[in-house]
């Protein structure tokens, strides 16, 4: 389609449904799984990988390394959401209205304090990219 002030060309609602469509076929769970090898090599660290739940992030991934450690994580087992670094990632990227619904939530189930400077944590997290 053309912008009839600017003349210039953008995609057409054709093209952005296939776009669309395209972008639906895309599996973002085994994507990231299929990096973490390479993530765990270059590091020599374990890599987790996290959605966030219903109760707050949730370990569906585990990329063990051969660094020996013990733990009673495992798939399946979440964390705080403001409390944890993997929580304060997520929302450190998630759109300002639903991470601010998010945090409320978090807050009141948990019965806890939003941790002081949170905001700017999650701000400084977005700078550095983690």
């Amino acid at each position: 389609v053309q912008d009839e002030v600017t003349g210039h060309y953008d995609l057409g609602p054709t093209a952005v449904r296939i776009g669309a469509s395209a972008l639906a076929r895309i599996d973002h769970l085994r994507l990231a799984s299929e990096a973490m090898p390479q993530l765990v090599s270059s590091t020599g660290l374990p890599a987790l990988l996290c959605v966030l739940g219903d109760r707050g992030p949730t370990i569906v991934r585990w990329e063990r390394s051969f660094v020996p450690f013990i733990t009673t994580l495992s798939v399946g087992s979440t964390f705080q959401l403001t409390n944890s670094a993997t929580g304060r990632v997520l929302l450190a990227f998630t759109p300002d209205q639903v991470r601010d619904d998010l945090i409320e939530l978090a807050v009141s189930k948990n019965h806890e304090q939003p941790p002081v400077k949170l905001l700017e944590h999650l701000s400084k997290i977005r700078q550095v990219g983690y």
